[in-house]
């Protein structure tokens, strides 16, 4: 997998082929070149190359570029992985810029606010975070592992007691 979690055992992620494994919030990338090749085969989809038919000076594995300015949304907690992430876009796809957005902050301007509070509710569990003026307050951030995985149990509960 090209996202492993860090408590998951690799024979679980073997047992399903071709999977990719994103959890929230200690996901990582555990095999770059894998990530650079999602990001290569992407682009070409995309056609989002600087020229299509010019040689370029990049090997064929790294055959992508990017001609625009860059906006990803960075889930990370680990501040070496996001200058990894950074660096992969800067110079294997030659991005122009690059900026790494804090999801809650891109969800609430999605709505057109600069200012709110942030509700995610995830499979693992559910994350509050207060927007205020374009920035994530940190120190407030609440999580609770109760998600979407927890309100199954519970429905399931239910079901069995009342039939």
């Amino acid at each position: 997998p090209i996202f492993t979690h860090p408590a998951r055992s690799s024979s679980s992620a073997a047992a399903i082929p071709h999977t990719t494994y994103l959890h929230t919030p200690t996901t990582h990338i555990s095999s770059y070149p894998a990530y650079e090749s999602i990001w290569n085969h992407t682009f070409r989809s995309l056609h989002v190359t600087k020229n299509a038919t010019s040689s370029s000076s990049l090997s064929s594995s790294h055959d992508a570029s990017c001609p625009h300015p860059l906006l990803a949304i960075d889930d990370s907690q680990l501040p070496r992985q996001r200058e990894q992430i950074v660096q992969f876009f800067f110079e294997t796809l030659k991005a122009p810029a690059v900026f790494l957005a804090p999801s809650p902050m891109l969800q609430a301007f999605s709505m057109g606010r600069q200012t709110g509070l942030v509700v995610d509710m995830g499979g693992g569990g559910c994350r509050a975070t207060p927007v205020v003026d374009g920035l994530v307050v940190e120190k407030c951030v609440r999580r609770n592992g109760m998600g979407g995985e927890w309100l199954n149990g519970v429905q399931e509960e239910l079901i069995v007691r009342g039939g």
